[in-house]
């Protein structure tokens, strides 16, 4: 096991009925590193970020969070919440911000575990729920300010554009302090500047703020700008991984999107 190692998946499979969507899936995350999740539509990438995070528990297999030795394996819990607060956090393919509340509120709502307390000391408005709320809104302040959205704190979230809805989508996600973040086809419906946009902002992401990204990406292009480390899955099964000069080389990737005679 790499010492770097941040999270790993071990022989995880899915099954829906007599649907075998994942099968002995077998790969490591590392820290600091951008890991991209690729295959042609209904390769299982979607089935394995579930599974990953909690939203599908696997039929076998482990998903298991590493020290930062790589070493002392904590299995990851049944429950996406329990997932959440060990630092693995989420966007969707599709945007789920609530739309009828600011900006601000959105990802002051992704921080309530960290205010709640008792409805007693909310009421009486006691100094640690005070300073709790206070930290909330000066790290969701921060993180507006990092995408460039402060003005648009107080705005409906469902009244921006649609690149500035993924970014705050993102921001809500960065708001749990998470150690990895899985980002589900996060350029989808952007145009090619709010693309490159993105790249440079999870670059900056993870130089400044030592992050680790799972990405879904149908976008080539990006995919081997951003990554370190490609996965390849087809029709659920593992079919290749490796760096982006490797994975542009291999037989079997070029023969899943492309097919072969």
């Amino acid at each position: 096991m790499n010492t770097n190692t941040l999270l790993s998946v071990h022989n995880l499979s899915m099954q829906f009925g007599g649907l075998q969507a994942l099968k002995n899936i077998q790969f490591n995350i590392l820290r600091d590193k951008v890991t991209g999740l690729i295959g042609p539509n209904g390769a299982g990438k979607t089935t394995l970020f579930n599974c990953l995070t909690g939203f599908y528990h696997p039929t076998q297999g482990t998903v298991s969070l590493h020290d930062p030795n790589g070493q002392a394996v904590r299995p990851l819990p049944k429950k996406s919440h329990r997932v959440a607060r060990l630092g693995v956090a989420r966007t969707f393919q599709n945007i789920r911000l609530f739309k009828e509340m600011t900006v601000i509120e959105n990802l002051l709502i992704a921080q309530h575990r960290a205010v709640n307390n008792n409805l007693f000391s909310g009421f009486i408005g006691s100094l640690s729920f005070v300073k709790k709320e206070i930290h909330a809104l000066e790290s969701a302040y921060a993180w507006l300010d990092f995408f460039n959205l402060t003005t648009q704190a107080n705005q409906l979230a469902g009244t921006l554009s649609y690149g500035q809805q993924r970014h705050v989508e993102i921001a809500r996600a960065l708001c749990t302090k998470p150690q990895l973040l899985c980002l589900d086809e996060p350029a989808a419906g952007m145009n090619p500047q709010e693309t490159l946009e993105l790249r440079q902002l999870i670059q900056q992401l993870i130089k400044e703020h030592h992050l680790t990204v799972l990405l879904i990406e149908h976008d080539m292009s990006l995919i081997m700008k951003i990554c370190d480390h490609i996965v390849v899955l087809d029709h659920g099964h593992l079919i290749a991984e490796g760096t982006p000069t490797q994975i542009k080389q291999n037989p079997a990737v070029i023969a899943a999107y492309l097919g072969s005679a």
